[in-house]
C-alpha cells in the first residue's frame, strides 16, 4: 500500500480534534499536587485535544504538564513522568523548550537535549516539539512513538521502506529521515504533516492491502462470510477435487436439511458477532475513525483489523469469532456444503 492511496482520507483527518480524557486519580505526583489541582479545577477528569496544546498563550510549565497528560492519559508505566517533572529536570526542560518554540534546531541538538534529562525519550520530546511548531533541520517536527514505529516496521506503506528496521532504541538515529519522508509526502498530496502522522497512528495498524477476489477457495469463501462479503460476491466456489460431496440420494434427507439449517444459523451468529466486534472497536480503539467518516460513507472491515488489540474485550470477541469460523469450516468440508445450499 501507499500513503498517497489514502490522501482523501488523510485530508479529512481532524487532527486538531484528537482528544483524550485524563482522570485526576491517575495523575498524582509528589511536589506538584497543588499545581495539578489547578489544571483539573476540582474536576475528576478533563479532556484535552491537540488544539488545546497548540495554544501559544500557555506558559511553558502548563504546556509541559498538559502535553504529558494528553500523551499519557494514565501517566504511563514506570517513573519516567515523575523523573521528567522532578524539580531540577523540570527547570532544565522549561529552559530547553523555551528555545524550541517556533524555532529551528538541529537533529543533533534534539538528541543532546533528550539525553540531558532523565526519563525523557524521543516519543515524549517529539510531542513537545510538534506542539511548539519546532523545525528539525528544515522539517516540521511530528510525533514518533512506539505505535507509529510498529506501523512503519510492518512494511504496509511503501514510502517508509527505507527506514524499516526502526526500533525505539534506534529511533533517534532515523528520526530525521522519518521527518523528511513525512514532509515530502505532505507536499505531494497537499496535507499537513500532522495529518499524515495522525493517519499512521489511527489507521496504520488496521489497514491491509485488498486481495484479488476473482476466485475463492472453499476456506476463503468461509472466511469471508462474516465480513459482509458473502452476499456481495457471486464468484464460482472452488472446491478441492479430492473432496467429494457425500451422496445423499435424489432427495435431500431430513438430516441434511437440519444440518443446513444449523449451518445457516451459525452464519447469522457469525455476522452478528462480527458486527458486535466492530461496534466495540468503534466505541473504543477506533473511536477517532468514526469522527472522520460522514453518513453514507462506506468502509470495508475485516476481522484481521481487530487482532492484537489492547482491548481485552475485543480480543475475547475475536477469539470467539475464530473458534466459530473453525467449526464452520470443518462442518463445511466434512459435509461438502455448497454455496447455493446456504443462500
Amino acid at each position: 500500500m501507499r500513503i498517497i492511496d489514502f490522501q482523501d482520507l488523510i485530508r479529512a483527518m481532524p487532527y486538531k480534534n484528537q482528544s483524550f480524557e485524563i482522570k485526576r486519580k491517575n495523575w498524582k505526583i509528589n511536589n506538584h499536587e497543588d499545581y495539578i489541582d489547578g489544571i483539573f479545577t476540582l474536576n475528576d477528569s478533563i479532556t484535552l485535544n491537540r488544539y488545546d496544546l497548540y495554544n501559544p498563550k500557555l506558559d511553558t510549565k502548563e504546556f509541559i504538564f498538559k502535553t504529558l497528560m494528553w500523551g499519557y492519559p494514565t501517566k504511563g508505566r514506570g517513573k519516567n513522568i515523575e523523573n521528567i517533572l522532578e524539580d531540577t529536570n523540570l527547570e532544565k526542560l522549561i529552559k530547553i523548550l523555551n528555545d524550541y518554540k517556533d524555532s529551528e534546531i538541529s537533529n543533533d541538538q534534539l538528541k543532546n537535549d533528550i539525553n540531558a534529562i532523565e526519563g525523557l525519550g524521543l516519543s515524549t520530546m517529539t510531542k513537545f516539539t510538534h506542539f511548539l511548531n519546532t523545525f528539525i533541520d528544515g522539517n516540521k517536527a511530528v510525533i514518533l512513538d512506539q505505535q507509529i514505529i510498529g506501523v512503519i516496521n510492518s512494511g504496509q506503506f511503501k514510502e517508509f521502506d527505507t527506514i524499516t528496521g526502526l526500533t525505539y532504541d534506534n529511533a533517534q538515529k532515523y528520526y530525521y529521515e522519518y521527518l523528511k519522508i513525512i514532509g515530502k509526502l505532505s507536499d505531494s498530496i497537499n496535507v499537513d504533516p500532522d495529518q499524515i502522522e495522525m493517519f499512521l497512528f489511527t489507521f496504520g495498524r488496521i489497514l491491509s492491502p485488498l486481495k484479488e477476489r476473482n476466485r475463492y477457495s472453499f476456506q476463503d469463501k468461509m472466511d469471508s462470510v462474516g465480513d459482509g462479503h458473502f452476499l456481495n460476491n457471486r464468484e464460482t466456489l472452488v472446491i478441492d477435487a479430492k473432496r467429494k460431496r457425500k451422496e445423499f440420494g435424489s432427495e435431500e434427507s431430513d438430516y441434511r436439511k437440519r444440518l443446513l439449517e444449523s449451518y445457516k444459523t451459525l452464519l447469522s451468529i457469525k455476522r452478528n458477532l462480527f458486527t458486535a466486534t466492530l461496534n466495540i472497536a468503534m466505541a473504543g480503539e477506533l473511536r477517532e475513525m468514526e469522527k472522520v467518516f460522514r453518513p453514507g460513507d462506506i468502509y470495508e472491515f475485516s476481522i484481521e483489523q481487530f487482532r492484537n488489540s489492547n482491548d481485552l474485550n475485543l480480543n475475547k470477541l475475536v477469539g470467539l469469532y475464530d473458534q466459530l469460523e473453525s467449526v464452520m469450516s470443518s462442518m463445511g468440508n466434512i459435509n461438502g456444503i455448497k454455496e447455493d445450499e446456504i443462500l
